[in-house]
């Protein structure tokens, strides 16, 4: 027999041979495979928000529609702290699970995962946490209040206490501004965060005024705030005052030039005055708040008088034949400027 027809009479034998002996090796394979008890994955957390507040933290864990998913667990990396929550799904599909921790200031490495009531685990999720404490409260700066004073206007809407403001630091989110109404109501108004100027039309006469400066982040524990405010009286008025006279012209008799004629009006302001009253008469008028002068263009009176006496004087020098009209015009702080008085008087050249 030849070489070759022994080879074709052997070979198949030892083919299936080698077959066989493949097949009960992978058999084995599979079977000590089948042994290692199969994993259950719920699913991993979509998304996790936090929002830090005074050495608290709130976690706003997004998870997906699976089902399965009944708890949750945040844990830090390399600590102690644990922390186990309950998912209560109030929605089909994705939902959202918060979780408060209070925890102290500082930057924390949390992991959070996902289980179903079997003890089966999602993947973790890692997350960087910074918990906001009393240092970073000290970095807060209240806002600057630069300035307060009455605006008067001829429109009422535009009358009142005009409060400025300084420069903004960085975080600032808004100011609180409280204070008391005329009748004495607490109030609460918002200056806003890019506003420098706010004008407050019904306030209570000289009282105080506080703001308070609130700084990012937002979240649902409290508002950050420096450790002082910043505090301001208002002005002692909250209204514009009037101004009277016991007559509306004063005519003076004919004048030789370079001599003087004299007359006057009695002035009554009992309203509330900021500062003091200026009294002002045109030339050749002028005025004093004493009979025999001395006599200026111009005078102040305290607030709130009743019935003053107002000396004015005519003394013209143009030297020729001339008639002079004027006026006394009063202004102050919340005292719109007006003429009281109208004046006139004749010169006679010598």
């Amino acid at each position: 027999m030849s070489i070759y027809n022994q080879y074709k009479k052997w070979s198949l034998p030892i083919f299936l041979l080698l077959l066989m002996a493949a097949c009960t090796s992978l058999e084995d394979t599979f079977s000590e495979f089948s042994k290692v008890p199969e994993s259950t994955y719920v699913g991993t957390a979509d998304t996790i928000i936090t929002q830090s507040g005074f050495e608290k933290v709130r976690f706003a864990i997004v998870y997906n529609a699976d089902p399965k998913i009944t708890k949750g667990e945040l844990k830090i990396l390399n600590d102690t702290l644990t922390h186990r929550f309950t998912i209560n799904r109030k929605h089909n599909g994705t939902d959202t699970a918060f979780v408060d921790l209070a925890i102290h200031e500082g930057t924390y490495r949390f992991v959070a995962t996902l289980m179903d009531d079997s003890g089966n685990k999602s993947l973790e999720k890692s997350i960087l946490v910074n918990v906001l404490g009393e240092s970073f409260v000290k970095t807060l700066l209240p806002k600057e209040i630069t300035g307060v004073k009455f605006q008067k206007s001829n429109l009422p809407a535009s009358n009142g206490a005009l409060v400025s403001f300084g420069k903004n630091h960085e975080g600032l989110k808004n100011v609180r501004l409280l204070y008391q109404d005329a009748a004495g109501n607490p109030q609460e108004v918002w200056l806003g965060k890019f506003n420098t100027t706010i004008l407050l039309n019904d306030f209570k006469p000289a009282s105080k005024l506080i703001a308070q400066t609130i700084y990012e982040p937002t979240n649902p524990f409290n508002e950050f705030m420096p450790e002082t405010v910043t505090e301001v009286l208002l002005p002692k008025c909250n209204g514009l005052s009037t101004v009277s006279s016991s007559t509306e012209r004063l005519t003076f008799p004919t004048t030789q030039t370079k001599t003087t004629s004299q007359a006057q009006f009695l002035l009554s302001s009992t309203q509330c005055i900021i500062d003091k009253l200026s009294v002002t008469a045109t030339a050749p008028f002028q005025v004093s708040l004493a009979q025999n002068g001395p006599f200026t263009a111009s005078v102040t009176i305290d607030s709130n008088v009743v019935n003053k006496p107002i000396y004015v004087s005519f003394k013209p020098v143009s030297a020729k034949d001339s008639t002079f009209t004027g006026g006394i015009k009063v202004s102050a702080t919340n005292v719109k400027d007006s003429t009281l008085v109208v004046l006139s008087g004749y010169e006679k050249s010598i």
